[in-house]
């Protein structure tokens, strides 16, 4: 019975391929997701490290409170 619904599906190697070509749209889409959030947090991180002093100056956020009690620059 099992042979009149499913066809026989050869060697090993074709049901190998055909895996990889079933998974393949899936395994795109996941890498394009976490190359999205990893640059997002990338550009950030930059951008937080570069201006950090500067937003803090803006925002008026005493030094104290910015970089914590034990800091010895201030």
């Amino acid at each position: 019975m099992s042979k009149v619904i499913f066809e026989d599906t050869g060697e090993i190697s074709t049901r190998f391929w055909g895996s990889l070509v079933e998974f393949y749209p899936l395994a795109t889409a996941l890498l394009q997701l976490t190359f999205i959030y990893l640059f997002g947090v990338a550009i950030r991180s930059y951008y937080l490290n570069k201006y950090s002093e500067q937003f803090r100056q803006k925002f008026d956020v005493k030094e104290e409170e910015w970089y914590g009690e034990k800091d010895k620059s201030s």
